[in-house]
């Protein structure tokens, strides 16, 4: 092929490639790395695709595991709720079972209150019963005394502090008792 670079267009690169001659030794090397690199290329597409599709998946993961990660605190949130609220219930049942005994334990020492004592407190200290009221005389209190001293399961029955009021034109005795149960 003959070229005038004066009067000729430029040749189109294709037909400068199809009219370049080679020797035939190198043919088969040209031919070679021609196929090597529609391999590679290939090759490099089909990893692209995969490494595109496999970003994409660990976008996806990504998400779950944040959507999981809440969940997963509610979860726990609820559960500490539950227990909470399990705790909460047993200690409301022996509470309800322990009001048996408390108001047959109430209902011992009220019973055993003699007249003219007026019981203004009823607590528990301890092992020991608070008693707190008041009484028309000495004699009274020296009753209520008497009477907790001999129930079954209170060791003794002491005077915590006596003092008179004077109330509405009364007199009036206020005293506090403690009843120590044995043990």
């Amino acid at each position: 092929m003959r070229f005038d670079f004066l009067h000729d267009p430029q040749p189109m690169w294709i037909e400068r490639i199809c009219s370049w001659r080679m020797s035939e030794r190198f043919v088969p090397v040209a031919l070679a790395l021609a196929c090597t690199i529609a391999t590679l290329t290939g090759a490099w597409a089909v990893e692209s695709v995969r490494l595109a599709h496999a970003r994409q998946v660990r976008a996806n993961l990504r998400e779950r595991l944040v959507r999981l990660d809440r969940e997963t605190a509610m979860l726990r949130n609820q559960a500490r709720r539950v227990h909470a609220l399990a705790a909460f219930d047993r200690r409301l049942h022996r509470i309800r079972r322990s009001g048996r005994r408390e108001a047959g334990r109430i209902a011992a020492i009220v019973h055993r209150v003699p007249d003219h004592i007026w019981l203004t407190k009823l607590g528990h200290e301890g092992k020991a019963d608070v008693l707190q009221g008041r009484s028309l005389d000495l004699a009274s209190l020296a009753t209520l005394l008497e009477a907790f001293g001999r129930r079954r399961g209170v060791t003794t029955a002491r005077l915590g502090s006596v003092r008179r009021m004077h109330t509405a034109g009364m007199s009036l005795l206020t005293f506090m008792v403690r009843l120590e149960a044995r043990p």
